[in-house]
């Protein structure tokens, strides 16, 4: 995902604010090199357990917004392409054109490929690379 860092908002922690061409939000940079303003290519990462989400009927876009304040959570909004089988708890979700893989050990009744879900995750980890 190319994003746009635009402010270290902790420089301890590594907690930035960026811009992507799905949203504004807080994250944490996992680079080793210090985060600094200016474009990045990331993989985004969400390394909670997903347990509670919404199955919405919009599926116009997807979407990750907010987290800006310490603890407020990050919004996103995906659609639904591969749903783990039995036990396996991993869904592959699509964030604008990139794949994210999550875990939802709870209950994945109701989701399918091309379902669109919501679900807020307390941070989101961004993983430079290059191309």
């Amino acid at each position: 995902m190319k994003v746009e860092i635009a402010q270290v908002l902790d420089s301890q922690t590594q907690r930035v604010l960026f811009h992507s061409d799905v949203g504004t939000a807080a994250g944490i940079w996992a680079g080793s090199e210090p985060a600094k303003p200016g474009a990045a290519h990331v993989e985004l990462d969400i390394p909670d357990e997903v347990s509670h989400w919404t199955l919405i009927d919009d599926a116009s876009s997807t979407s990750i917004e907010d987290g800006i304040e310490p603890d407020s959570g990050v919004e996103i909004v995906a659609t639904v392409v591969q749903v783990g089988d039995g036990e396996d708890p991993v869904v592959s979700i699509r964030i604008g054109t990139d794949i994210v893989m999550i875990e939802m050990p709870e209950s994945r009744s109701g989701l399918a490929p091309g379902a669109t879900i919501r679900f807020t995750t307390p941070e989101v980890r961004l993983s430079p690379y290059d191309l």
